[in-house]
């Protein structure tokens, strides 16, 4: 991320002329949990109030000119556009007149890295596609960290049990308040608080 704060970055495709979104947070984006990116919480509180003051969408760090990806080009970050899109004009204007494009992350090393960790990692809250995709997902609980539907009545705090994932990838989940609304790895944030069920034979 830019620890700069505000950027007036180009984001724009050449191509298309919609705005360049990354598809998933790359794995040291200052909206995953741990601080990857070791500002603190208290700079990257300024940097995420420096870019809503300015009105304007925060650029990932790794597609930044001056970053490690130069050629890659600039694009909106994923954790950022989830949280904070319709609070900045940029973020409205992208949506209602320009269009969005998704692209993955510059560097696919980071997402291998990302999904290798989390099978063995049951509190880490980035849930990448390696372990939605595996069945020791289904039966443990789960506790919500942050969701990108603006419509639910789920809070962050709120608990359930994953029943599945589905053809799509969304991880699917049965909500101790009855909701049964999915979530998406890629923008919603959650907690896996257990280990998964024993499935081994007891003889």
């Amino acid at each position: 991320m830019n620890a700069n704060g505000a950027d007036s970055v180009h984001v724009l495709d050449r191509d298309t002329g919609k705005v360049r979104v990354l598809e998933r947070r790359c794995a040291s984006c200052i909206f995953r949990t741990g601080d990857p990116m070791h500002l603190g919480d208290t700079r990257t509180r300024q940097v995420i109030e420096a870019n809503l003051r300015a009105g304007a969408l925060l650029t990932c760090h790794a597609t930044l000119p001056y970053g490690p990806h130069p050629s890659f080009g600039p694009a909106v970050c994923a954790g950022f556009w989830a949280r904070h899109r319709n609070d900045v004009p940029a973020g409205r204007l992208a949506q209602l007149f320009l269009g969005i494009i998704r692209i993955p992350p510059p560097d696919p090393d980071d997402d291998h890295w990302q999904e290798a960790s989390m099978p063995h990692d049951p509190g880490d809250t980035s849930g990448g596609k390696s372990e939605a995709d595996s069945a020791t997902r289904r039966g443990r609980r789960i506790r919500l960290l942050f969701i990108s539907d603006s419509h639910t009545r789920l809070q962050p705090g709120a608990l359930g049990t994953i029943t599945g994932v589905d053809s799509q990838g969304i991880l699917r989940v049965k909500w101790d308040d009855g909701s049964r609304l999915g979530l998406l790895s890629d923008q919603d944030e959650f907690e896996i608080l257990d280990q998964p069920p024993d499935t081994s034979s007891t003889g």
